[in-house]
């Protein structure tokens, strides 16, 4: 069995996610430097996380997600939305896995160009890459705002570390690409 675990604030948890399947709301604010504000939670929702995680051997839900948190700091406004996820493989369940997705209006200038020699994650915004760290993450830059997918995915299986970092990377690529064409 293979896993990694994601810290969450699961005290801001919200039993209530909004429908799945439903598409992004309008945005919800003008903004100066990269087109309209929209909430992390209202571009990423349920259904699209369950999909980009399905098809991997394991089947993953999203057992609930955070209420959308937004504040304000150097970077201008930041959201960020938590999914909790659970997976199932025949009579397994792991409930150790999540996925954070956050918005930083100015906060690409402090992570591009990379500079500690991480992977190009190629084609995406004007640019992404792997940082180094855990748990594994997708940082992409379009202008200034800044767009984060980490966490983790609770996979069951037979699994060498290499082939779980994978999935997990392909998972954050469908995500990050959904998130992009929503923008």
């Amino acid at each position: 069995m293979t896993v990694a675990t994601v810290s969450c604030d699961r005290d801001a948890v919200t039993t209530g996610p909004p429908a799945l399947g439903n598409p992004p709301a309008s945005p919800t604010s003008a903004d100066q430097d990269g087109g309209e504000w929209v909430a992390a939670c209202v571009v990423l929702v349920d259904a699209d996380v369950q999909s980009a995680t399905s098809g991997y051997g394991t089947q993953i839900t999203v057992v609930r997600h955070t209420a959308e948190e937004g504040s304000t700091d150097s970077n201008g406004r930041v959201s960020t939305c938590r999914f909790e996820l659970a997976g199932r493989n025949g009579g397994q369940t792991l409930t150790a896995g999540g996925v954070e997705f956050r918005i930083e209006e100015r906060g690409a200038d402090l992570y591009f160009p990379p500079r500690r020699g991480e992977e190009e994650a190629a084609g995406l915004g004007d640019g992404a890459f792997w940082p180094v760290r855990q748990p594994p993450a997708l940082l992409v830059r379009m202008g200034a705002r800044l767009y984060v997918v980490q966490g983790t995915v609770p996979l069951i299986g037979d699994r060498s570390p290499a082939e779980t970092e994978e999935v997990v990377r392909e998972v954050f690529l469908k995500l990050a690409r959904t998130v992009l064409g929503r923008v």
